[in-house]
């Protein structure tokens, strides 16, 4: 496969990447919104969807490392385009700035989900706490 049909692919894969998480940052809300109304059927059955999206996003990762397996070309870019920080790579053509571009963007929604997760969990915590329960209940 030459340079330019391996970038294709690699693009390709990445916008799925970015699809993936865009869809688990979307559940991460609905969760947070079942959480507020406390329902918990509601948040197992988002959790069970998150999931599935993680190990997606797992599949699309290694179906992305596995270009670095198909040639010499492919481990080449797979270690100039996917390996360092974002920031850091220099694109040479359009399509490695769009590549470039793209990873920035998973990186991002990677930032906010983490974000919000991180607080979902403090609120949750917070609230399943004795003391939380008991300073409610003076």
């Amino acid at each position: 496969m030459s340079e330019e049909n391996l970038k294709e692919k690699m693009a390709i894969l990445l916008q799925r990447r970015y699809n993936i998480m865009h869809e688990i940052k979307r559940l991460t809300d609905d969760l947070d919104d079942a959480f507020s109304r406390s329902d918990d059927v509601s948040a197992g059955l988002v959790l069970k969807m998150r999931s599935d999206q993680f190990s997606l996003c797992e599949q699309n990762w290694e179906a992305l490392l596995m270009i670095g397996e198909e040639s010499r070309e492919g481990a080449d870019l797979v270690r100039r385009l996917l390996r360092p920080d974002p920031e850091n790579v220099r694109a040479v053509d359009p399509l490695e700035e769009k590549i470039v571009d793209i990873r920035r963007g998973v990186r991002r929604l990677i930032a906010e989900t983490r974000a919000e997760d991180r607080m979902i969990s403090l609120r949750n915590a917070r609230e399943k706490s004795a003391y939380y329960a008991a300073e409610h209940h003076l």
